[in-house]
């Protein structure tokens, strides 16, 4: 037992740990794991444990894998969050929060953020986008969708939009890179809209839906709450 710990003790002392099985803590105890990066005063992370429903183990197990791979995991965008894969076949899934409405005197034909509807942290990869909006836009003030980029940068994004009335439908087709591109603009009764397409990110970053009226009217234009949008990564 004295020289078990003994060898341990010297194999801490010359940064090399050589052992079979590491404790970090004990039963009732709770340990912590710090790992300091290369630059100081710039952070660390803490591998902790939580109290789980049972007397389990949970067992974090690196899978075969046929190259040198390096995994990075991306900033969730929130101070807590579930751990999701970035990879091919990954999706993230946004929705409206609060009802967004638009009249002129407020934000009017102005492009505004949807509260809810920022998808964080988009790696670098191509994604097949859906946006589902359930609202009300009238004849006279219509409705405008735009994706709002920060940090990220895309590549090529081609689009199909529908507009959808009770008599009648706006379809408006179209590919674009830029920052609040309009991708279904109409000044008509809408009371659905849907856009669906492929995009490449280039630069890792964040979008979000943008709406507005597409004219300036005393009439409201709204995204209602639930209405959501969702990227799934094929590459």
């Amino acid at each position: 037992m004295t020289d078990t710990l003994y060898r341990r003790i010297t194999a801490l002392e010359d940064g090399a740990v050589n052992v079979t099985d590491i404790d970090v803590g004990a039963d009732g105890e709770a340990g912590t794991v710090n790992i300091f990066p290369t630059t100081a005063t710039k952070g660390k992370a803490a591998l902790t444990c939580t109290d789980q429903s049972g007397d389990t183990t949970v067992s974090v197990v690196v899978g075969a894998m046929a190259a040198a791979r390096t995994i990075t995991l991306a900033d969730p965008g929130a101070a807590a969050n579930i751990l999701t894969s970035t990879g091919v076949g990954s999706e993230q899934i946004v929705r409206c929060t609060t009802q967004f409405d638009a009249v002129t005197g407020t934000t009017g034909d102005t492009l505004t953020d949807v509260v809810g509807m920022t998808a964080q942290a988009l790696q670098v990869g191509t994604y097949a986008f859906r946006v589902h909006v359930a609202g009300v836009a009238t004849a006279n003030s219509g409705l405008k969708l735009a994706f709002k980029l920060t940090t990220a940068v895309l590549g090529v994004t081609d689009y199909t939009a529908l507009g959808i009335a009770a008599a009648s439908l706006v379809c408006q087709h179209g590919t674009t890179a830029a920052d609040q591109t309009e991708m279904l603009a109409s000044t008509t009764a809408i009371l659905n809209a849907t856009i669906e397409g492929t995009l490449t990110v280039t630069t890792a970053g964040t979008i979000g839906l943008q709406a507005a009226q597409n004219a300036a009217h005393v009439d409201t234009t709204s995204v209602y709450v639930g209405s959501y949008m969702s990227f799934k990564r094929i590459a």
